[in-house]
């Protein structure tokens, strides 16, 4: 499967949940209220993840992971990390905790963990038994 064929899928899984499709930083990327929160890199899914979350540690642990830069210029997004090519199968569970993300931070007032995500319902990776707060568990499953 190729990387578009993948980030297909991933634009697929979130489908129905407030997710637009748009150029992000030049490249295919997903927005939840407006905000990115995911684009396909040359490298892989970058992921705007939350600098510090476990979803980011655990994203910033995988084989060949790197800090998303952009530009290109030395100053990668401290919230960001690219998700390799590798590590396709994880792309959805990394898209689905930052959109979850995305989402907390665009409710007024800043994020509030009992709100449901955009779409009214549980989201692709809810419904497949898979926890994706990033702030309370590796989207990935591990440890």
């Amino acid at each position: 499967m190729t990387p578009a064929q993948r980030f297909a899928e991933v634009v697929a899984e979130l489908a129905g949940h407030g997710v637009a499709v748009a150029k992000v930083f030049g490249v295919p990327g997903l927005l939840a209220g407006g905000r990115a929160f995911a684009c396909l890199t040359p490298e892989g899914l970058a992921c705007r993840l939350g600098s510090g979350s476990p979803a980011h540690r655990a994203g910033r642990a995988v084989a060949g992971a790197r800090p998303f830069d952009p530009r290109g210029r030395g100053h990668p997004l401290p919230d960001w990390v690219v998700v390799p090519f590798s590590a396709q199968q994880d792309w959805g569970r990394y898209a689905a905790a930052a959109h979850l993300l995305a989402h907390e931070r665009a409710l007024p007032g800043g994020a509030d963990p009992g709100q449901a995500p955009p779409g009214g319902g549980v989201s692709p990776a809810e419904r497949a038994g898979e926890r994706v707060d990033p702030r309370a568990s590796d989207p990935t499953g591990g440890p």
